[in-house]
């Protein structure tokens, strides 16, 4: 041991000499450490310098420099880590001992170290700590003066050694001195950590309560472990706890007790209570939710469930220890940071709004980085849907039976606007209660005003808390809930569990451990992106459609009939092809059948889908279904024309909408009698769509709410209408089908952001002598059809009154809730394409024209690049998301076949990295190559009449010319689209940038006159890590990833490869290299260094094209 010594105190004397060392003032009075712990406390202008053994100190290291984000720079030697603060102020010198390489039995004074820190700090490193690499084993927080609160925190590390933090305050104050002396010499504290021991002396010093810490991890550890391994049976379990195994899988439930210890496995509706104790309070609490079948929990079933709806229960009882003297807040608390989304702060938004109905004092934030969590919480006087305050020696109602409290009681209390009366005699029994919150699942359920809804949409796999705590700070920041002011009364963590755990990064892997391709998300979603080429073969009659609260249905084919004397003349097959191929059609179409609608039927929840036709020379359009069409006229030409011209990827129903158009208008080039009979066909829709009764009994509110009531047509995607009973109400409008109670869809008053009214123009669709409405929402346009311009206008007079009396403040978290589900805002199902997986993000407006060649595509894209980093820089400024997304929609009617290949080439660029932004915009950036994955394989553009998702733009249309990923795991889509780029240059693979740490933070825009400059800035960017290193017998060369993933894309070998990046790399790689390799690949020895796919957002800056050298340096890149 003393040869180690020796090292490791010349190694701190080495960097004491490097310490600057201010004359320190007047020494403050501090508790002394215990002898032998290796502590220094802060005394001022001296350093505080500390050992600690590790059993693996490279992760404690990282976990540290975690803790600390750009506090701490290190330095390895042969036997440790040695950790100097950066800009030592403190004067920080931490060495982390590498225990194994040591071989050394670490003395119990290693075991620890003791550093003073700044308040904000301590609390922050408590916050970070996540999982293994840290955890938090102790948090205390001591009154020091009136109003005035500090923290001692003790983190764990996975390496073995433990971090002991307090504030200089803790020190100066003779309080924290004498609390600490308790707390550290206290037997009731050392017996709630540690169950092996049987008493403690009183005289137990700070090394004992950490090693009676380092035992409580080992036991609790081993615990779970053999619980989990099934090591313990169910009888063990029951005999340990006293209460009954759990059967929620996909739950995991910790207990704060005192001081910050967060005990696991927290029994789930277990037949006893679980006594607790905080350092605030003290009492007993029972957790009880509902099991998914009766079998699984016969008994809490029977006496809790079976008649009623209620999903969770969960009572709390005891005594406060003092009497508070801020306010009591109870509700739910998010452990993790959330992300700034706009679809996060759609949901959370909506669920605010009417919390606050119940909760009109309620606060909640979406948590800062000064140390507030986000949180959604009230007054805990009147959170509770039950509370009853027993007298002192009388007897509390037995927890595990309901709390009786009076109607009228909990009527006023709940109403009432007080804060509560709280003493340390009384007895409090808390109990809520709720019907839409399924735990096991993790979904928000049977909600009025919301869909039932995954809560990993707006909490992501953030844990989230169960807490009662009393909020003091006034002064400071009154209106924010730090943490360092809130004091913890009870505190339940819920933990979603069923995911399935996520296996170690497949696509950073050797080729050896390869997985099977249904393992990854790609197999799990590969038919979203391949296509069978007989699709859509035939027509066939669907005029019944079926919705239970859904507004989208699966298209089913129609059923072609031949008929040779109505088969289009193959010469219409030559028709131009000039620019989009489906332009002449759409031309065509467009006009002649502008949609299909779902009218209403006689049957709760039914429709019938029907083709509209405009007749000729006529304002009239009448409705047919297929039968009825096929009837008369014959398809099989227009069929094969229209696949020959439109994209595979078309749904059913909107294929069969251009064949049946087309097939129309042939017929009417002739004006054939069959036309005509079609034409002039009677059909009871013609007379009744739009134009019947409202029913005598008017689904959803009642009447004395309704403001105005009658039928209209709502556009479900382009081409696609849906006729529906809908009411004005006095914040929103209601669309029903008139026998269902439920609406299928609502807007609120207070998101419309404007209005507009159209005629069949083309500017909404084209049904003559029908006229048209817009209601503008932030993130959707909505689209009604009305019977006449009278009836049209009764209703937007209507609604602009409705608007103006719930007019709000043009921000994006106020209108965010303007529709049932927010994801509908942004990510649209489109029913024009059979994609079922597939969202449109660009979908604010939709397009009932055609693509044009007049348009710019490379001006738009570039236009929607410079409005989406707009939006960026500003989230809450709502015209600037408007404006944004409206460039992005606007990108649906751009012909992309009529430009050059490099042009589309950049075009394309820049539309891929618009996608990324767009998307961590609305969802936030994936944190895995999984997420990552799925979302690529979801997030979608509509364009140039077809569609995309964002890893076909990448893989079919950008990749068009280059090679398949030949060693990865990827399974990527082979979808085939006609305007793929041809472009084989291997470059592309440097310059697609999706926000992974390794890659650029920034993306230049794209421009066809100076890509090569720009691309050959990408490579030396991409390749500056690259390295070669001489070994014993061969070099060492360590490549980017993407090399390895591509390598077909740089030539059959390695050599080919060295021959196309040789330009990139520096010039001692270079040099050795030539001088050790010399064109034998088997000198060489290649190491691919990993993607880390927790992303983060991408932002858009601009290269300034010049002139390049051997010294230029690729990342010097201009804002």
């Amino acid at each position: 041991m003393a040869p180690m010594m020796n090292s490791l105190m010349g190694s701190i004397t080495e960097h004491m000499n490097g310490l600057s060392v201010e004359a320190a003032p007047e020494p403050h009075q501090a508790h002394s450490p215990a002898k032998g712990r290796s502590s220094i406390l802060k005394d001022t202008g001296l350093p505080q310098i500390a050992v600690l053994g590790s059993s693996s100190p490279q992760t404690d290291v990282s976990t540290i420099q975690w803790l600390f984000p750009q506090k701490f720079c290190y330095e390895r030697t042969q036997e440790s880590i040695v950790l100097t603060e950066k800009d030592n102020q403190l004067g920080l010198v931490l060495m982390i001992v590498d225990c194994q390489t040591s071989g050394q039995t670490v003395p119990i004074h290693w075991k620890n170290a003791t550093f003073v820190l700044d308040e904000r700090e301590i609390i922050i490193a408590a916050e970070r700590c996540r999982g293994k690499a840290a955890t938090v084993f102790v948090r205390e927080t001591i009154e020091i003066s009136k109003g005035v609160f500090t923290t001692l925190v003790v983190i764990r590390l996975s390496g073995g050694g433990n971090l002991v933090m307090m504030s200089q305050q803790f020190l100066q104050s003779q309080k924290g001195r004498k609390a600490f002396a308790e707390f550290v010499t206290s037997k009731g504290n050392i017996e709630t950590l540690d169950r092996n021991r049987d008493s403690m002396p009183d005289s137990m010093q700070g090394e004992n309560l950490l090693q009676a810490l380092e035992d409580e991890f080992d036991h609790r550890s081993h615990r779970r472990k053999s619980y989990e391994t099934g090591s313990l049976s169910d009888d063990d379990i029951q005999s340990l706890t006293g209460m009954p195994t759990r059967n929620f899988p996909t739950l995991g439930l910790s207990l704060q007790r005192k001081h910050g210890f967060m005990q696991q496995d927290v029994p789930i509706n277990a037949r006893l209570p679980i006594s607790f104790e905080t350092d605030l309070f003290a009492g007993q609490m029972s957790i009880l939710i509902r099991p998914q079948h009766p079998e699984d929990d016969p008994y809490h079933y029977d006496q809790v469930f079976s008649q009623t709806k209620v999903r969770f229960v969960l009572q709390i009882q005891g005594k406060f220890k003092y009497i508070p003297q801020g306010t009591v807040f109870a509700g739910l608390e998010v452990v993790d940071d959330m992300k700034a989304a706009l679809i996060m702060q759609g949901f959370c938004s909506l669920i605010l709004r009417h919390v606050r109905k119940n909760h009109p004092n309620c606060h909640h934030s979406f948590g800062d980085e000064k140390g507030e969590k986000a949180h959604i919480v009230a007054p805990a006087w009147t959170f509770f849907d039950r509370l009853v305050a027993t007298k002192h020696k009388s007897t509390p109602p037995p927890v595990g039976e309901p709390f009786n409290e009076s109607h009228g009681s909990v009527s006023a209390r709940r109403s009432s606007r007080s804060l509560g009366a709280w003493n340390t005699k009384d007895t409090y029994s808390f109990a809520s209660y709720s019907e839409c919150i399924d735990f096991p699942s993790w979904h928000l359920v049977d909600l009025s005003f919301v869909r039932n809804s995954d809560m990993h949409n707006f909490l992501g796999d953030s844990p989230i808390k169960i807490v009662m705590y009393e909020h003091r700070d006034m002064t400071v920041a009154p209106e924010k809930h730090l943490q360092v002011y809130n004091h913890y009364l009870f505190s339940l963590q819920m933990t979603h569990l069923g995911s399935i755990p996520e296996a170690e990064d497949a696509l950073n892997q050797d080729e050896e451990n390869v997985e099977t391709p249904e393992t990854l998300p790609w197999g799990k979603a590969k038919k979203s992106c391949r296509y069978d080429d007989d699709y859509g073969d035939h027509l066939s009659d669907n005029d019944w459609i079926h919705t239970q609260g859904s507004d989208r249905n699966d298209d089913e084919s129609i059923e072609c009939e031949v008929d040779d004397e109505d088969c289009v003349d193959d010469a219409m097959l030559d028709i131009g092809r000039q620019g989009l191929p489906s332009k002449a059609l759409l031309e065509i179409v467009n006009d002649i059948c502008p949609g299909w609608v779902e009218v209403i039927t006689d049957e709760p929840g039914k429709y019938k889908k029907v083709y509209a036709f405009q007749v000729y020379k006529s304002t009239k359009v009448v409705f047919r279904t297929p039968t009825e069409f096929k009837s008369y006229l014959g398809i099989h030409g227009a069929t094969q024309y229209v696949k020959s011209v439109s994209s595979p990827r078309l749904s059913a129903s909107e294929e069969a909408r251009r064949i049946l158009g087309y097939a129309y208008s042939q017929a009417l080039t002739k004006y054939t009698s069959k036309a005509r009979q079609l034409a002039t066909h009677k059909s009871p829709i013609d007379s009744q769509f739009l134009r019947r009764e409202n029913p005598r009994r008017e689904p959803g509110a009642t009447n004395s709410k309704i403001q105005k009531a009658g039928f209209v047509a709502r556009a479900l995607s382009e081409f696609h209408w849906r006729e529906e009973f809908v009411q004005l109400l006095e914040d929103h409008m209601a669309f029903f089908h008139p026998l269902r109670a439920k609406p299928s869809f609502r807007i609120y008053c207070s998101s419309v952001i404007g209005m507009k009214r159209t005629a069949d123009d083309g500017e909404a669709a084209r049904f003559a002598g029908y006229s048209f409405l817009q209601l503008e929402t932030i993130g959707r346009t909505v689209y009604l059809m009305f019977s006449n311009s009278e009836e049209r206008d009764s209703w937007a007079d209507a609604l602009e009154s409705a608007v103006e009396a719930n007019k709000n403040e043009n921000q994006v978290g106020v209108s965010l809730t303007g529709i049932d589900d927010p994801t509908d805002q942004f990510l649209h199902k489109s029913s024009l394409w059979d994609c079922k997986q597939r969202r449109v993000l660009n979908c604010r407006r939709f397009s009932f024209g055609v693509p044009s060649s007049d348009l710019d595509p490379t001006g738009l894209v570039e236009t929607a690049l410079f409005a989406v980093n707009e939006a960026q820089e500003s989230p809450q400024d709502a015209s600037k998301l408007v404006a944004f997304l409206d460039a992005v929609a606007a990108l649906k009617d751009v012909d992309v076949f009529t430009i050059s290949d490099q042009e589309r080439l950049a075009f394309f660029l820049n539309l891929f990295h618009l996608m990324v932004m767009h998307t961590y915009l609305l969802l936030g950036p994936p944190t895995s190559n999984f997420k990552y994955v799925a979302m690529s394989e979801m997030v979608s553009y509509q364009l140039s009449d077809d569609i995309f998702c964002l890893a076909e733009l990448e893989h079919n249309i950008i990749r068009g010319g280059t090679s398949y990923p030949s060693q990865s795991k990827l399974i990527v889509p082979k979808s085939q689209y006609e305007f793929s780029v041809t472009s084989s240059d291997f470059r592309i693979n440097f310059v697609l940038t999706f926000g992974a740490k390794n890659q650029p933070e920034s993306v230049p825009i794209y421009k066809a006159p100076i890509l090569d400059v720009q691309f050959e800035a990408a490579a030396m960017v991409a390749l500056e890590k690259v390295s070669a290193e001489k070994q014993s017998r061969k070099v060492l060369l360590t490549l980017p990833r993407l090399l390895q993933w591509y390598s077909d894309d740089f030539g059959a070998t390695t050599m080919d490869l060295l021959q196309a990046i040789d330009r990139y790399i520096d010039e001692g790689c270079r040099s050795i290299l030539a001088e050790e390799v010399d064109g034998d690949d088997k000198m060489l020895t290649l190491k691919y260094l990993p993607v880390d796919f927790e992303c983060r957002p991408v932002r858009l800056v601009s290269i300034k094209a010049r002139g390049y050298n051997a010294s230029f340096k690729a990342h010097e890149i201009l804002i």
